[in-house]
This record gives C-alpha cells, structure tokens and sequence, in this order.
C-alpha cells in the first residue's frame, strides 16, 4: 500500500533547476507545519531523507537536521544507509543505459557524502547501529569535546604563525629600506 505523506510526495521530485528551488520551499512549508512527518515512513518503510537524497534534493540538510536518528537508518528498499544512497544514484542505470552525473553532480553527491559522514562518522565504520554503553560515557564525551577543541586549536596557531611570518616579512622589509 502506498501511503506517501505530502513531505514524501515533495522529496520525490528531481534534483533539477527550478524543481529544486520549488522542493526546497515546499519542504521548507510542509516541514514547518508538521514536523513529525520527517520522521514518519511511508508504505514502503522509507523515511523522507531517504527519498531526498535520491533525488539529489539539498533539502536534505533539513531533514537531517530535524531527525538526525533517520542519519544512521538504513532505507529498507535500498538497503543502504543515507551517506550511501546520496553517491549510489550517480551511475544509475535505466533501460540498459548508465546516465552519467555531471561534475557538478558528482561534487554535490560527495559534499552530501561528506557532510552526513561528519554528522554520524561511526557510520564509516557501520557502528552507529549498535553503540557501545562506554559511548555514552561523559568521559568518552570529554575527551571527544576536548580533540574538537584541540583540532580548532591547531587551526587557530596554524594561522596565527602564518600571520606572524606574514609581519616578519613585512618588518623586514620595511627595515633593510
């Protein structure tokens, strides 16, 4: 039985010009007036994300966002998780014919790639099913705060000594004349 909600309906539509565009206000609307929809499946098990990011629609970032759980679901038609599904229809098949993506396309499938890797990382490693209580641990959850401070803080003196080199030339310069 097919029971497509309104938001499953508006995340079926292709990834193209104007469609976009249209999808990403009528998402944007059907989201803001019943957020529950995103994580409700449709007849075929599908979450809204799943469908999304088949399409290529950059609504996905919403849906995510919203229900970020639906991250490390697995779609039940595909049978993959969605930083799979948003690479997987890049040399889709249809009619004996492979449709090749754009290199825009290719780039946007691995940005989305990307960016639902860094929300759930775990799930590169296909863990994120099945965490482990010392996941949860507030010493497990100190130490990933404090390499996320340590990471920014290398960012900071990296650009902090380029900064530095930068004046020391400039000093320099302005010095020997």
């Amino acid at each position: 039985e097919n029971s497509d909600s309104p938001l499953h309906i508006a995340v079926s539509c292709p990834n193209s010009g104007d469609n976009a565009s249209n999808a990403k206000v009528s998402i944007g609307f059907l989201i803001s007036k019943h957020p529950e929809s995103i994580s409700l499946p449709n007849g075929q098990g599908r979450l809204p994300l799943h469908i999304a990011l088949e399409n290529g629609l950059p609504s996905y970032t919403a849906l995510a966002r919203q229900e970020p759980r639906a991250i490390e679901m697995r779609d039940p038609k595909t049978k993959f998780y969605p930083f799979q599904i948003a690479t997987a229809s890049l040399g889709e098949t249809y009619n004996g014919k492979t449709r090749l993506a754009s290199t825009k396309q290719t780039l946007q499938a691995v940005n989305t790639t990307y960016r639902l890797l860094r929300k759930s990382p775990l799930m590169a490693h296909g863990l994120a099913a099945k965490k482990e209580s010392w996941m949860e641990s507030d010493t497990y959850k100190e130490i990933i705060q404090n390499e996320l401070q340590i990471s920014q803080l290398d960012l900071k003196t990296h650009a902090l000594r380029k900064k530095l080199k930068l004046l020391q030339k400039q000093e320099s310069k302005t010095s020997s004349s």
